[in-house]
């Protein structure tokens, strides 16, 4: 297989291999994979081909979101993950897809940069993990905060108010955990990329060292816990040795 380099956000706070799902999304599915890799950690994404991470250099070839990242290996590979997916399940990983992409992990940034009670354990938590000087810290997290609300205002989430953003959080959770039920993994017996980002978006509202809303209605759902530290424990044991 093709030399892969992985650019992406730094590892933590805690035992997460990243704290964007997106990350460590595909950094689990590159191990799920099998596939050799290099990561490189990033602070600023700008100079990635679509100005975000991750993104990967696929043999000098710079490819952007992990979403079609996953698609061109899988293509590569002949379904080496998802490949045993029926038609029917793959239209409904997809919206589940959504479900978590578009909807809850905007309320995850919404717990870390919005909420009057996680940003400051946030920006605290951002000025261990990016090392650099408290005063610059301070400047680049307050000049961050201004573009997320932005975004946050654009996705609808920023003038709701935290106990109605969280409780359409717990919504999607409590969807996500009828869909996995009893069983190990979202289709079946075996984890596909979709376990990959149920695992990566359950971690970072976990695994964040301070207690709020988000988490509180997570950590109720103990099947999908469950299923976080299984996809851990089968995808990064060097972090949880």
């Amino acid at each position: 297989m093709a030399h892969i380099v992985l650019y992406q956000f730094p590892r933590g706070p805690g035992r997460l291999p990243s704290a964007s799902p997106f990350c460590m999304k595909l950094e689990a599915y590159l191990r799920m994979a099998g596939l050799e890799h290099e990561v490189k950690t990033i602070l600023n994404p700008a100079k990635g081909p679509a100005g975000k991470a991750p993104f990967i250099e696929l043999d000098g070839e710079r490819l952007p979101d992990s979403r079609l990242i996953i698609l061109r290996l899988e293509r590569d590979l002949g379904g080496r993950v998802d490949g045993w997916l029926t038609d029917a399940e793959r239209a409904e990983a997809v919206a589940w897809q959504r479900l978590m992409e578009e909807h809850l992990y905007w309320i995850i940034v919404y717990s870390r940069w919005l909420d009057p009670d996680g940003y400051p354990a946030w920006s605290r938590e951002m000025g261990r993990t990016v090392g650099v000087p408290r005063a610059l810290s301070a400047a680049l997290m307050a000049m961050f905060k201004r573009r997320v609300a932005r975004d946050l205002r654009g996705h609808g989430f920023k003038g709701l108010g935290r106990q109605a953003v969280y409780g359409l959080a717990t919504a999607d959770l409590a969807a996500l955990a009828a869909k996995l039920g009893d069983g190990p993994y979202l289709f079946g017996d075996r984890p596909t990329s979709f376990d990959a980002m149920l695992a990566a978006h359950i971690g970072s509202i976990v695994e964040m060292p301070w207690d709020y809303g988000l988490k509180t209605a997570a950590m109720a759902q103990a099947n999908l816990v469950d299923h976080y530290r299984r996809m851990m424990t089968a995808c990064f044991p060097d972090f949880t040795g």
